[in-house]
Protein backbone atom coordinates (compact mmCIF):
# COMPACT_ATOMS: atom_id res chain seq x y z
CA UNK A 1 0.00 0.00 0.00
CA UNK A 2 1.34 3.64 -0.69
CA UNK A 3 0.62 6.05 1.65
CA UNK A 4 2.35 9.11 0.16
CA UNK A 5 5.11 7.88 -1.55
CA UNK A 6 5.80 5.02 0.90
CA UNK A 7 5.15 1.19 0.08
CA UNK A 8 3.87 -0.83 3.20
CA UNK A 9 4.99 -4.40 3.68
CA UNK A 10 3.66 -7.53 3.41
CA UNK A 11 3.51 -7.52 6.91
CA UNK A 12 2.22 -4.04 7.33
CA UNK A 13 -0.32 -4.46 5.01
CA UNK A 14 -1.77 -7.82 6.27
CA UNK A 15 -3.74 -6.23 9.04
CA UNK A 16 -5.98 -4.14 6.45
CA UNK A 17 -7.18 -7.75 4.78
CA UNK A 18 -7.48 -9.82 8.23
CA UNK A 19 -9.31 -6.61 10.24
CA UNK A 20 -10.49 -4.07 8.35
CA UNK A 21 -13.90 -5.55 7.20
CA UNK A 22 -17.46 -5.38 8.66
CA UNK A 23 -18.45 -7.10 11.73
CA UNK A 24 -21.28 -10.02 11.89
CA UNK A 25 -23.40 -7.71 13.72
CA UNK A 26 -22.87 -5.24 10.81
CA UNK A 27 -23.15 -7.73 8.07
CA UNK A 28 -26.72 -9.25 9.73
CA UNK A 29 -27.85 -5.52 9.61
CA UNK A 30 -27.44 -5.18 6.12
CA UNK A 31 -28.76 -8.20 5.31
CA UNK A 32 -31.96 -7.00 7.38
CA UNK A 33 -31.97 -3.76 5.45
CA UNK A 34 -31.51 -5.68 2.31
CA UNK A 35 -34.63 -7.64 3.38
CA UNK A 36 -36.56 -4.14 4.00
CA UNK A 37 -35.94 -2.88 1.10
CA UNK A 38 -36.82 -5.80 -0.73
CA UNK A 39 -40.44 -5.84 1.24
CA UNK A 40 -40.46 -2.04 0.59
CA UNK A 41 -40.37 -0.73 4.08
CA UNK A 42 -37.12 0.96 3.32
CA UNK A 43 -37.48 4.19 5.66
CA UNK A 44 -35.56 7.33 4.78
CA UNK A 45 -33.42 6.61 7.62
CA UNK A 46 -32.90 3.25 6.95
CA UNK A 47 -31.63 4.18 3.20
CA UNK A 48 -29.08 6.60 4.62
CA UNK A 49 -27.91 3.89 7.18
CA UNK A 50 -27.33 1.80 4.00
CA UNK A 51 -25.88 4.29 2.20
CA UNK A 52 -23.54 4.50 5.01
CA UNK A 53 -22.22 0.86 4.70
CA UNK A 54 -21.99 1.22 1.15
CA UNK A 55 -20.04 3.68 1.31
CA UNK A 56 -17.66 2.00 3.89
CA UNK A 57 -17.72 -1.12 1.75
CA UNK A 58 -15.71 1.20 -0.95
CA UNK A 59 -13.04 1.93 1.14
CA UNK A 60 -13.19 -1.39 2.28
CA UNK A 61 -12.69 -2.61 -1.02
CA UNK A 62 -10.12 -0.11 -2.36
CA UNK A 63 -7.86 -0.69 0.87
CA UNK A 64 -8.12 -4.55 0.25
CA UNK A 65 -7.18 -3.64 -3.22
CA UNK A 66 -3.85 -1.71 -2.21
CA UNK A 67 -3.07 -4.23 0.15
CA UNK A 68 -3.32 -7.50 -2.18
CA UNK A 69 -1.66 -4.98 -4.47
CA UNK A 70 1.50 -4.80 -2.23
CA UNK A 71 1.74 -8.40 -1.35
CA UNK A 72 1.35 -8.81 -5.68
CA UNK A 73 4.63 -6.25 -6.20
CA UNK A 74 6.69 -8.13 -3.02
CA UNK A 75 6.44 -11.35 -4.46
CA UNK A 76 7.49 -10.07 -8.28
CA UNK A 77 10.24 -8.15 -6.69
CA UNK A 78 10.99 -11.73 -4.94
CA UNK A 79 10.79 -13.61 -8.28
CA UNK A 80 13.22 -10.64 -10.25
CA UNK A 81 15.75 -10.72 -7.83
CA UNK A 82 16.18 -15.15 -8.35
Amino acid sequence: MVFGKRRLSPHAARPFLEDFNFSQADALRIAALGEACIDSVFTAEDRAEYNGYVNFADLVAFVHAKARRSFDMFERGRRMMR
